[in-house]
Parts: structure tokens; sequence; C-alpha cells
């Protein structure tokens, strides 16, 4: 089921941390939209080596 369906009402905020959260990590947030078929969107977060400590 989706939003629509459920007849769900949300604060509106969940986005909008969404966003924020993903771009202070250097990240984006896309939004596709169309009409009758629905929504997409995309959260690209950059990646990260860690470097392992070798055991002496």
């Amino acid at each position: 089921p989706n939003a629509k369906e459920l007849q769900d009402k949300g604060t509106g905020l969940g986005l909008a941390i969404v966003r924020d959260t993903v771009t202070r990590f250097g990240g984006s947030v896309t939004v596709q939209s169309q009409a009758g078929r629905g929504t997409r969107f995309e959260v690209v977060l950059p990646t990260t080596e860690q470097k392992t400590s070798e055991a002496a």
C-alpha cells in the first residue's frame, strides 16, 4: 500500500530531515515524480575507506 491508499497524514518533516542529514555527509537526494505513476527518491552517499590497524 502507498500513502494515498493508507490516507496517512504525515508532519512533512521526514524528507527535510533526510535531505539535511544526507547533505551534511556530502551526499544528495533527487526526486522523480510522474502523475498517476508514483514518485522515486534517490539517496546517494559517498563511500569512505576504513583503514584497519595491524595487530603487533
